[in-house]
């Protein structure tokens, strides 16, 4: 791999190689969570929702404007193109026309599919940019014109931990919160807060996120916990609120984790 000559360029190199993958697996996973959606009522009613040809082909042309990326400016172009800021949502869910779109959902399934699309994508846009933040962060702390020769991998490894305490911090807090959900993942939250390794976070992360969406989807087919939860939607923004905040930390940690994967392989 090419490492370019310091290390703004070498987290340039990193920066397109890595979205292109991530954000083109992130696309796949998102169509099949609307079309193998396993519950037959379910999925008959995802069918009612989305327009599948809409889906299909807006689905395609994303991952062909990824796929066409070539540096981390055209990143940044494409993030701030498909990221709905405050603005934008007001523009869409306060417009007229999208009342009596959503009001004649039959008759206009393709425009609603794009525009709940629209809010997905912007959603893990949203995240992907708070990992690509790491870029930033390091050339502040490191100096973009240094080169990586010039740069320890332990002090990079230590950085790199360092950027993922806030969001440590907030599913501590949420654990804290939920102990419901959060006894299940003690162990692994506590490996979480003591690693000092950025591909064990890395590898926790994944774990973190597989034990929750167990843990949610065993929650929400119990019967008494199902009836609890549709009574509550204080608990649904909670359960929702710890799901965000493992896959900011799964996201940003896997992009953590490649920069010092590279910066060895260098």
């Amino acid at each position: 791999m090419k490492t370019g000559n310091n290390l703004k360029e070498f987290l340039d190199i990193v920066s397109i190689k890595w979205f292109k993958e991530n954000f083109d697996d992130k696309l796949t996973d998102l169509k099949k969570s609307i079309l193998e959606i396993p519950n037959e009522n379910a999925d008959a009613m995802a069918m009612q929702i989305f327009d599948v040809q809409t889906l299909n082909s807006y689905v395609s042309e994303i991952k062909a404007n990824v796929d066409s990326l070539e540096n981390y400016s055209e990143i940044v172009i494409f993030m701030n193109k498909y990221t709905l800021n405050h603005k934008k949502f007001q523009d869409i869910f306060t417009n007229k026309e999208l009342a009596k779109t959503v009001e004649n959902f039959q008759q206009n399934k393709d425009k609603l599919t794009e525009i709940l699309l629209q809010s997905h994508i912007s959603n893990s846009l949203v995240m992907f940019q708070n990992a690509l933040s790491a870029n930033l962060d390091l050339t502040n702390k490191l100096g973009a014109d240094s080169s990586l020769t010039e740069i320890d991998i332990e002090d990079l490894e230590y950085i790199l931990i360092k950027l993922l305490e806030n969001q440590i911090f907030e599913l501590n807090e949420w654990s804290s919160r939920f102990p419901k959900f959060s006894n299940k993942l003690s162990q692994e939250l506590k490996n979480l807060n003591e690693s000092k390794s950025i591909l064990e976070v890395a590898d926790i992360s994944h774990t973190i996120e597989h034990v929750f969406m167990n843990t949610i989807s065993e929650f929400l087919n119990d019967t008494e916990n199902t009836q609890t939860i549709s009574s509550s939607a204080e608990e649904i923004v909670e359960v929702n609120k710890g799901v965000e905040i493992s896959e900011f930390i799964l996201i940003k940690s896997s992009f953590c984790a490649e920069i010092y994967n590279k910066f060895k392989e260098k």
